[in-house]
């Protein structure tokens, strides 16, 4: 996935968890993290031109 992509699965995620107090949403964004594959960030970071040889936490 591209940046563009990441950031555009992120807001629709976001906007699922819509209306919500700012604890709410903090706890939405969490959540919507978790749902982004080690793989798809690495891959993001990758056609950002960015180093891919960090390790990745799981």
């Amino acid at each position: 996935m591209t940046p563009p992509q990441i950031f555009a699965k992120l807001k629709a995620l976001l906007r699922s968890a819509a209306g919500r107090p700012v604890p709410d949403l903090w706890d939405a964004i969490r959540n919507a993290f978790t749902r982004f594959t080690p793989d798809e960030c690495r891959n993001c970071i990758a056609s950002a031109d960015y180093d891919t040889d960090l390790p990745v936490a799981t």
